[in-house]
């Protein structure tokens, strides 16, 4: 906060001279006096500004921005929420860490939405509109009483983080009623409900109640889409089993791409085309001023294309490549970029951790003078990619801190050229409260949509200057009027978003 600046004279009156001065002045002085006083006490009690007024919350499994909102005091689930002018959002602090939408999680959510128990399902004496199983990723309204299945696109449900935490944030869009989903009301009555019996509900439970306006946030700012002058595009783009290859997206894949511009674009799921294509078609719908995009793959899955040259290409690990790009005109060096598919769900954790290592054996490699790969001293270094990390939290900071599951290669190490961690850059949606980068809203095992790309670099010798996933659906009509985009081309390009981060040497 800023206070304003106030003169004072360089010697103040002492008692004998206030009591000499003319009673005029003296009648002055004490006015002026007084102002100041009133002036110090308003700047330290009111708020500055709007902007600094506006609180806001983003679903992106960081939970700073809920500090000021209570929570139930209860032992075992504690329970806070909020609303925003489209979403409910709901944080749990739960008695131990749990990856809530694993198989065999028995975490059960009930909202009485309009706050009246003779509406929806009767239990724990209130009116359940909603009831959500996170374990078997199902859920239920109850239009006029009667069960209705809903999946998380029907509620506007989104979960973060991925992985398993003692500490869940979800969101649930507040939607008019339409297509049977249920309206919320002034007052809105809750329940977590854990474990679950053989009833299918269990008799313990933890309670909540919440008056709709209690704790209202704001949306954040919108992020704009143009690059900052003088900086470095990367985007990383899983293109869903090939997808930018189909001929049937690719009106949708040009208008995000133009809408975009990057220079370096990582890609994942690349398995039947090569990766010239993808070029190709980077040449027909962004153009460069001279030459042809240049395109890399040392494997099958990941790949990379690039307005500058390739120099070095490395397989890390199957599905990890590194590239050494010449974006000298940008940054003032070569720059290291390292795309990543991990293995995906639950089942290969053990074959993801493998990978991880992998990485971190080459990371380490890259930046010790003598290494096999032999970079220069601060060569930035970015790690992009579709990193599929759903179950145990330790796999990301494995990844940012440097520390490897197995020690045959070493012990933990600071990858940012031994200075600390990496930066998880962590980019929000455009036109969006969320952070999450994957949604498919067909998909047969309920998922709700999640973080699962990333975005990591050397801070020491990279600054970001802007960061953003676009998701074409949340936009308004003059938001993709301004930027050539149609409301679906997201949603049809791919089931992920694309992220970006704009980059300069420090």
């Amino acid at each position: 906060m800023r206070v304003p600046y106030i003169w004072l004279p360089s010697r103040l009156p002492q008692d004998r001279d206030f009591n000499t001065m003319p009673a005029e002045l003296r009648r002055l002085f004490s006015r002026v006096v007084a102002v100041m006083l009133l002036t110090v006490a308003w700047s330290s009690a009111s708020p500055t500004s709007g902007a600094e007024r506006a609180r806001v919350i983003v679903i992106d499994g960081q939970f700073g921005d809920w500090k000021g909102v209570k929570f139930s005091d209860r032992k075992g689930w504690q329970v806070g929420l909020a609303e925003g002018p489209r979403y409910l959002y709901l944080h749990f602090r739960q008695p131990e860490a749990r990856i809530l939408q694993a198989a065999g999680s028995d975490v059960v959510l009930l909202l009485d939405t309009d706050g009246k128990a003779s509406t929806g399902k009767k239990i724990f004496g209130m009116g359940a509109d909603i009831e959500w199983n996170f374990g078997s990723r199902s859920g239920k309204t109850f239009p006029g009483g009667v069960a209705r299945g809903a999946t998380p696109a029907d509620l506007g449900l989104v979960i973060a983080p991925t992985v398993g935490s003692r500490r869940i944030e979800i969101a649930l869009s507040t939607p008019d009623g339409r297509g049977g989903v249920p309206t919320f009301g002034k007052k809105v009555r809750g329940a977590i409900t854990t474990p679950l019996g053989a009833n299918g509900l269990a008799d313990e439970h933890q309670k909540f109640n919440y008056r709709r306006g209690k704790n209202r946030v704001e949306e954040p700012p919108l992020i704009e889409l143009e690059r900052p002058e003088g900086t470095l595009r990367v985007i990383n783009y899983n293109i869903e089993r090939d997808g930018l290859f189909a001929s049937s997206r690719h009106a949708a894949y040009r208008r995000i791409f133009r809408a975009i511009e990057p220079d370096i674009v990582g890609f994942q799921e690349i398995f039947v085309n090569p990766i010239a294509g993808a070029g190709g078609l980077l040449d027909q719908w962004i153009p460069l001023d001279t030459g042809r995009w240049h395109t890399a793959a040392a494997g099958a899955d990941a790949g990379i294309a690039s307005r500058f040259p390739i120099d070095s290409t490395w397989l890390v690990t199957p599905g990890v490549d590194a590239y050494l790009v010449d974006t000298r005109a940008t940054l003032g060096t070569r720059a290291l970029v390292v795309v990543v598919s991990l293995k995906c769900c639950d089942d290969p954790e053990q074959i993801r951790k493998t990978q991880i290592d992998e990485i971190l054996h080459f990371w380490r490699d890259a930046i010790t003078p003598g290494g096999a790969v032999s970079l220069p001293a601060d060569t930035p270094i970015l790690m992009i990619g579709d990193m599929n990390l759903v179950g145990d939290p330790t796999e990301v900071s494995a990844l940012r801190e440097g520390i490897p599951f197995s020690q045959t290669g070493g012990g933990p190490f600071d990858p940012d050229w031994g200075r600390g961690p990496l930066l998880d850059v962590l980019p929000r949606q455009t036109d969006n409260p969320m952070a999450y980068t994957w949604r498919s809203d067909g998909n047969t095992g309920g998922f709700a949509p999640g973080r699962l790309d990333y975005l990591f670099l050397t801070p020491s010798v990279l600054d970001v200057a802007r960061a953003f996933a676009l998701h074409s659906s949340s936009m308004s009509n003059k938001r993709l009027r301004e930027h050539g985009l149609k409301r679906s081309d997201t949603a049809v390009a791919s089931d992920h978003l694309p992220i970006v981060v704009d980059v300069t040497s420090r």
